[in-house]
């Protein structure tokens, strides 16, 4: 092969609304797309028969998948889809015998390590859920169970009973707090324990950030007082934990808010280096990727 010539690979990021596909090199250039709605049933068969449609005539050096969920050496749960069967690996040797499956934080933190390899890099992802992953000495670690993740990281505050929904009876994870699909909850929950006085009533975790902007005085508050403050507990966390050197947010809640992400850990005693992805929602397709051929 010429060397001046990249491999490529077909990635995928499947997700429980989404699926993402991409054909990507070494160097983590995208080179076609397409997304299509995740299949709600036959999950498996449709999702196979897309990959084989959209990679057919390729040269590949295999498959790379970034999975929303639990990934476990080879196989992986559809947690947000209930009644479906595991993914596995070999569901797709029949198309290429190379394949790999990466959780999305997993593949997301790869992707960062291949710009600063230099570094223990922490990834956060805020969106509708909170997740992650890190690169410890090079490598990648993988969290063995629900527990582990971020955002299932147990906030101690006796004043909240916000349900998490991961597993039964588990409430005041990060998660319950500050994820996009928990943020409105979290924010009448903190108006009425607060006393506060006021008429806004969000619909959507962004029309919190909308108002605030705005000058509305209850978003402006709880963005400080109620989403920072949890933030900065759990980024306090993380931090004990793992001692990177860097933490680089992602997800959209992350992404257009920076400034209320940053207000809400900038006092944290020994903040690492903090960054925002510029990879946006190709990190995972560029993740997995980068992750196949590095270990071919």
């Amino acid at each position: 092969m010429n060397p001046s010539v990249s491999r490529k690979c077909f990635a995928a990021d499947i997700g429980a609304t989404n699926c993402r596909l991409a054909i990507v090199d070494e160097q983590g250039r995208i080179f076609r797309t397409e997304r299509i709605k995740t299949p709600q049933e036959n999950t498996i068969e449709i999702i196979k028969e897309k990959v084989r449609d959209f990679v057919d005539g390729e040269k590949l050096a295999g498959l790379a998948f970034s999975i929303a969920g639990p990934v476990d050496g080879e196989s992986s749960s559809f947690t947000n889809l209930p009644g479906q069967p595991e993914m596995c690996c070999d569901d797709f040797r029949g198309i290429n015998p190379e394949v790999i499956f990466l959780n999305d934080g997993a593949a997301a933190v790869y992707a960062e390590h291949y710009k600063d390899p230099a570094k223990d890099i922490v990834f956060i992802t805020i969106s509708s859920g909170i997740g992650g992953a890190v690169i410890k000495n090079g490598g990648l670690i993988r969290f063995k169970d629900t527990d582990e993740e971020f955002g299932h990281i147990e906030i101690a505050d006796s004043a909240y009973h916000l349900p998490c929904g991961c597993k039964p009876g588990m409430f005041n994870h990060w998660e319950a707090f500050c994820s996009g699909n928990n943020l409105v909850r979290f924010f009448n929950a903190w108006k009425s324990n607060e006393k506060i006085d006021s008429d806004f009533e969000p619909k959507e975790a962004k029309d919190i950030f909308t108002a605030a902007s705005d000058g509305n005085e209850a978003a402006k508050k709880f963005l400080k007082d109620g989403f920072g403050r949890i933030n900065k507990i759990a980024v306090e966390k993380v931090i004990e934990k793992y001692h990177p050197e860097k933490i680089v947010f992602g997800g959209s809640a992350a992404i257009n808010n920076q400034k209320e992400v940053l207000d809400g850990i900038k006092e944290i005693k020994d903040l690492p280096e903090i960054s925002f992805t510029s990879f946006g929602d190709d990190i995972s397709l560029i993740g997995a990727g980068k992750y196949l051929f590095n270990t071919q």
